[in-house]
């Protein structure tokens, strides 16, 4: 079996290819194959149903979110990620995971600031929608003190890197 790879790069100012489009391709190519999905958030868009797109690819492994610092006069990029559907449009969330072989999940440049517990609640909620899996990974990504020791408590792996500046409460 063949691996293969799709980065998809949703940004402003850019041709965006329509939700059909994305979906004519993954009939195209074999989405079985599909083992790394690389999704690049750098603005606001109507396309935050891609999970319910790729939940068809069972072999998916790997998927990185990176997510451009915050641009002015647009809403914070991490609630943008935590408006993401993991169902396919339509459906309501379900007990099933979106990507069974999910092995990591890793999340790139994203600001939790410590003054907002709900958000640390919402943000904590949309990772178990993904679970299982096996690894989370926090890469340059600025978050409170007290929601890593909240992610240290979860049934995964939590790695963090090139992280900014936290806040003890």
């Amino acid at each position: 079996m063949s691996k293969w790879l799709i980065s998809l790069i949703l940004e402003a100012d850019e041709v965006i290819l329509p939700r059909e489009g994305v979906e004519n391709l993954l009939r195209v190519l074999p989405p079985e194959d599909l083992q790394v999905l690389h999704i690049h958030y750098k603005t606001d868009l109507p396309f935050l149903d891609w999970p319910g797109i790729f939940r068809g690819c069972a072999n998916l492994q790997h998927i990185t979110i990176l997510c451009e610092r915050d641009f002015a006069g647009a809403p914070p990029v991490i609630h943008q990620l935590l408006d993401v559907r993991l169902s396919p449009r339509g459906e309501t969330e379900t007990a099933s995971p979106p990507f069974p072989s999910l092995i990591s999940l890793t999340l790139l440049g994203l600001k939790i600031r410590h003054e907002d517990d709900e958000l640390q609640n919402r943000f904590v909620a949309w990772l178990e929608l993904w679970a299982p899996f096996q690894k989370l990974v926090l890469e340059r990504c600025t978050v409170d003190t007290s929601l890593t020791d909240r992610l240290k408590t979860l049934p995964f792996e939590l790695q963090m890197t090139g992280m900014g500046p936290t806040s003890p409460r």
